[in-house]
């Protein structure tokens, strides 16, 4: 029997909300779900302040599991103050298929 290997299926932000409000200087966590039936290898954590590049939180976890919740506790840096900031996870599988979430 040969297993199919599909892209990774979901990755799904639990928090912050979609409304939620960064404050500088605070620590915020960071939820999310991993899911893809081959199992998950690999999740990089970023963030971006005003559209600049990617900067890594967090690049780590090797699991093979199919169904896989993260979290992150992330003291955001005053830098954001007044800022659109985003944070974006990107989950490869074993094969190297990836997906990405993002959130403002």
């Amino acid at each position: 029997v040969q297993t199919c290997a599909l892209p990774i299926s979901t990755v799904t932000f639990t928090s912050p909300t979609s409304s939620t409000s960064w404050r500088t200087t605070e620590t915020d966590t960071i939820k999310w779900t991993v899911r893809d039936n081959i199992g998950a290898t690999r999740c990089i954590l970023s963030y971006t302040i005003n559209g600049s590049d990617y900067t890594d939180l967090l690049d780590t976890t090797f699991w093979e599991d199919t169904t896989v919740a993260l979290s992150y506790n992330w003291l955001i840096p005053a830098s954001a103050i007044g800022s659109n900031v985003k944070v974006r996870v990107v989950a490869y599988d074993d094969i190297g298929n990836n997906q990405s979430e993002s959130r403002s």
